[in-house]
């Protein structure tokens, strides 16, 4: 929950109150990273709060949502406890967002730089809100992309192929917020992996590029994603079991690219599907 002591300044940029404050998402204990992203914000004078993150024991059992069966079914391990408090602190901000009056809600992870343009990136996007359900700020992979409109500072909104992971920034409406709520109920992947899967959400997803944060090189309070090893038998079953979900994925891909091309011959230019540089502005 934000602070009494966060920061409360002007409304900068001609970004409005139905938007702020930009909520954080930070341990509690990490006064460093809290206060290096203090200065951020005021450096932009952005009205901030700190939302506390989730830190979840195992020690003590799991949490009451997490769908054991279906993760070890699907991943063949169990999430590690930094990937279920990420995962429920997102879903924790979007409970807290929908019982605000806000009609927008800005997250950005405590391990992040921002550009100085990123205000009014943000107040682009809000001019044509009506266009998008959920914008990234930041990828972390590169994915060839679509340029869907124009924003400003020489930024456009763009469609993905196939969405580029991370939760590290990020722009959502209402009905993003209610939307991901009802497809997260069950907890047995990372947040980003269910945020991207579009097939099952439906929601219209974007990016911004070039990106207008950047992530540090800070150590991961999520702790070690890598998959430990597996038996060749344990990684053909987890593949025959994912194997329905993929293809849910690739057939949404295939309509996507299919679009794409349809687009690309009506504006008589083959080249309109380019490549995002998945890299932060200079």
């Amino acid at each position: 929950m934000p602070h009494p002591h966060d920061a409360v300044v002007p409304l900068p940029h001609g970004l409005p109150a139905s938007m702020l404050p930009l909520q954080c998402l930070s341990l509690r204990r990490a006064s460093v990273r809290r206060s290096a992203m203090s200065a951020e914000f005021n450096r932009l004078g952005l009205p901030f709060a700190f939302v506390d993150a989730v830190e979840p024991d195992f020690s003590e059992g799991f949490p009451e949502s997490y769908d054991r069966d279906r993760r070890l079914a699907l991943f063949g391990y169990d999430m590690r406890p930094g990937e279920a408090g990420c995962y429920l602190s997102h879903r924790g901000i979007w409970q807290d967002f929908l019982a605000s009056t806000r009609e927008y809600c800005c997250v950005l992870e405590d391990d992040v730089a921002l550009d100085d343009r990123l205000p009014q990136v943000l107040a682009s996007l809000l001019a044509q809100s009506q266009d998008w359900d959920l914008v990234r700020l930041y990828g972390v992979f590169e994915r060839r992309s679509l340029r869907h409109l124009p924003l400003r500072e020489q930024r456009w909104l763009v469609e993905y192929l196939d969405q580029p992971r991370g939760t590290q920034g990020y722009v959502l409406t209402r009905h993003a917020a209610r939307r991901l709520l009802e497809t997260t109920q069950q907890m047995y992947c990372a947040i980003d992996d269910a945020i991207d899967m579009e097939w099952v959400h439906g929601l219209r997803m974007f990016g911004v590029e070039p990106h207008v944060i950047r992530e540090l090189p800070c150590t991961s309070t999520i702790g070690n994603r890598k998959r430990p090893r597996q038996s060749i038998a344990t990684m053909l079953a987890r593949e025959v079991r994912r194997w329905p979900q993929d293809m849910r994925r690739l057939q949404w891909m295939g309509r996507r690219m299919l679009r794409w091309t349809f687009m690309a011959l009506r504006r008589g230019s083959p080249g309109a599907v380019s490549l995002a540089t998945g890299k932060e502005a200079s």
